[in-house]
């Protein structure tokens, strides 16, 4: 705080959008640093109050949006195939921030390393075309505009014609 007569006191207030009534956070103290932990994913408006010796009171606000974490809500077609067919999946997130990307990857079972089958891109429809007749680990990845990534596993066992 600058102006008015030290020493400080500061306290914190919410409101969630929709609603126009604040509600005490943090009463008044010589504690400037205030950590807030929203409850619910929301916007929220946050009013920080300064008060000075002689009861003078200056407020700020803020907005700040909450957002659930991000989810991959993939699926898939099938979890067996015959070699020689491909499947398809449906790359898809939730919550988190968009726009998303999409991505997908592949191990057979037993290996240690994945490979990328395709890149991140918008694309969110992706078939898949296995080599050999063994079990598949697909991984699916998606990431939203902060860049958090989030993955998913699915089985998918190929068998001989």
């Amino acid at each position: 705080a600058t102006g008015g007569t030290s020493p400080y006191q500061y306290a914190l207030f919410f409101r969630k959008y929709g609603t126009s009534t604040f509600t005490k956070y943090k009463d008044f103290s010589t504690t400037s640093k205030i950590t807030f932990k929203p409850q619910s994913a929301t916007t929220y408006t946050l009013r920080t109050k300064v008060k000075d010796r002689t009861g003078r009171v200056a407020y700020k606000d803020f907005t700040l949006q909450v957002k659930l974490p991000l989810k991959n809500t993939t699926t898939l077609s099938k979890t067996a195939l015959t070699l020689g067919n491909s499947l398809t999946l449906t790359v898809s997130a939730a919550d988190g921030i968009d726009p998303y990307q999409y991505a997908l990857f592949f191990k057979k079972s037993g290996s240690s390393d994945f490979t990328k089958y395709k890149d991140f891109s918008s694309t969110s429809k992706i078939t898949f075309k296995p080599q050999s007749a063994t079990t598949y680990i697909l991984r699916t990845k998606v990431k939203d505009k902060t860049g958090k990534v989030v993955y998913k596993d699915f089985n998918v066992k190929v068998t001989k014609p």
